[in-house]
């Protein structure tokens, strides 16, 4: 009885902060659409720098963001495309529905592209078919799971023009001190914290001179 009230509890509270947090993301957002550029200039009269480098903060942040969001996509639909392939080669289908299952799939935050290929080993292992099975496992986990890292790094570097080896590092470092928000987060700030160095080492140079 204790057990089931405790329980109970847990869910009530969990819900109780889901519904709170709705409702601060729902009123931040109002006032976000309402009250935009409002906020956005009084934001930049309270910031110490130059409107000059203001704006490149700005711009970088925005390119961060639309990188990200390609990323992601691109990212999902090569994973999609590769999960597709492996499967047709080993004479599973239909193509374009594991395409589109695996890139759906792929889209989904802390599951992947197993969610598509992962039954159908299971299957093919039952089945007794080991070769194949063993071929879609290693495929599916070695090939496919990596593709997201090396696409993701790819357009991270051209479009936040991050070295590779930052863009590697604040996609993990990011998702191994944030989690699965992480992930987004992480670029965008070492984007920003990198041109807020290049603005420092500029200010510093006029300085000196």
């Amino acid at each position: 009885s204790s057990d089931v009230c405790s329980s109970d509890l847990s869910l009530l509270a969990a819900c109780g902060t889901l519904l709170i947090g709705l409702s601060a993301y729902a009123f931040a957002l109002y006032y976000f659409l309402a009250d935009g550029p409002e906020l956005i200039a009084a934001t930049q009269a309270l910031i110490p720098i130059e409107k000059q480098h203001q704006e490149e903060l700005m711009q970088r942040f925005a390119d961060s963001v639309r990188a990200l969001v390609a990323a992601t996509f691109l990212a999902a639909i090569g994973q999609g495309l590769a999960t597709a392939i492996g499967m047709k080669m080993i004479g599973l289908g239909p193509f374009f529905l594991l395409l589109i299952a695996a890139t759906l799939s792929a889209l989904i935050p802390m599951a992947g592209t197993w969610l598509v290929w992962f039954p159908y080993a299971c299957w093919l292992f039952w089945e007794g078919r080991w070769g194949a099975g063993l071929f879609l496992t290693v495929y599916g986990a070695g090939v496919v799971g990596m593709l997201d890292n090396l696409i993701r790094t790819y357009v991270l570097q051209n479009g936040t023009k991050l070295h590779p080896l930052l863009a590697v590092i604040s996609v993990f470092g990011g998702l191994e001190v944030m989690g699965l928000w992480g992930v987004f987060i992480g670029p965008i700030v070492a984007c920003c914290l990198h041109a807020l160095l290049e603005i420092f080492n500029h200010e510093v140079r006029a300085i000196s001179n």
